[in-house]
């Protein structure tokens, strides 16, 4: 049984009309009807063997960095349910700390947009 809404942490986030992600460990409730697409990171390395990174897009043009635990590649399709959420919860606090340190790879090379 699928909830209405979903919690997830996140350790990034860009809202709409925002040029640049912030780091930021929080955690954002959303309905999964009103998401845009869900799709791996691969720029970086943020994630563990266990915790894969994703980019969560969500209709008000919101997008954030999230990690599931032992979710494997492909899976995006049911990211968006209980299962992703509770893989979402057990995503460890490392893979966190590596997008608050690296947040120019999140962001791009491209300093002249600050």
């Amino acid at each position: 049984m699928n909830k209405r809404f979903l919690k997830f942490k996140y350790a990034a986030i860009r809202r709409y009309g925002e040029k640049r992600w912030t780091a930021s460990n929080g955690v954002i409730e959303f309905n999964p009807n009103y998401t845009v697409g869900v799709s791996s990171f691969e720029k970086g390395e943020f994630g563990t063997e266990n915790d894969i990174p994703y980019i969560v897009e969500l209709s008000n043009g919101t997008k954030f960095l999230c990690f599931l635990h032992n979710y494997g590649k492909g899976a995006e399709d049911e990211i968006l349910s209980d299962h992703g959420e509770v893989a979402n919860s057990y995503a460890a606090d490392t893979c966190y700390d590596k997008v608050k340190k690296s947040m120019n790879k999140l962001n791009g090379y491209d300093y002249g947009n600050k």
